[in-house]
């Protein structure tokens, strides 16, 4: 519920860093938990700044996205963070095997470290022009999707 809140303030590029900022945080400090109840909260911890990930993540790419395409790119996004998924468990077996248990939530958490790093690298244009607003000729277009009538900046026809 607060996620909207905090990318109306903030801006979803912000949020999106901070919450990678914020989940290599609790991946590394629930590996290092002396407790089970500080590993669960980190863990709750990690789940939450997930969650405003995902929900930011797919807010922004349904402003960016042409409608005709939503649906191809969305599950191209899936396939990548499913793969990625099966490959990180499928290494984190390892890595727990070989340098122990704790060892998957250090390196996953050097991992989502590095690309909250790299993702704070200044962007040639960190603001995206949401639907409905003019495109960068002034110009808007009027496309059908589904039931409604959409706005749509021409640069995304």
């Amino acid at each position: 519920m607060a996620t909207p809140r905090l990318s109306a303030r903030y801006g979803p590029p912000r949020v999106l860093r901070l919450t990678a900022a914020i989940t290599a945080g609790t991946a590394v400090a629930a590996g290092a938990a002396s407790s089970g109840l500080i590993a669960g909260a980190c863990i709750a911890a990690y789940g939450a700044a997930n969650l405003t990930w995902n929900v930011t993540a797919v807010s922004l790419r349904q402003a960016l996205v042409p409608a005709h395409l939503l649906g191809r790119v969305g599950m191209a996004y899936q396939m990548v963070i499913g793969g990625g998924i099966t490959l990180g468990a499928a290494l984190a077996g390892l890595e727990a095997d070989f340098f122990g248990l704790r060892a998957p939530f250090y390196i996953g958490g050097a991992l989502l470290l590095a690309a909250s790093l790299i993702s704070m690298r200044p962007a040639s244009n960190d603001t995206p022009i949401p639907r409905g607003s003019t495109g960068s000729r002034g110009h808007t277009v009027r496309r059908r999707t589904g039931d409604t009538q959409a706005t749509e900046p021409e640069r995304d026809r």
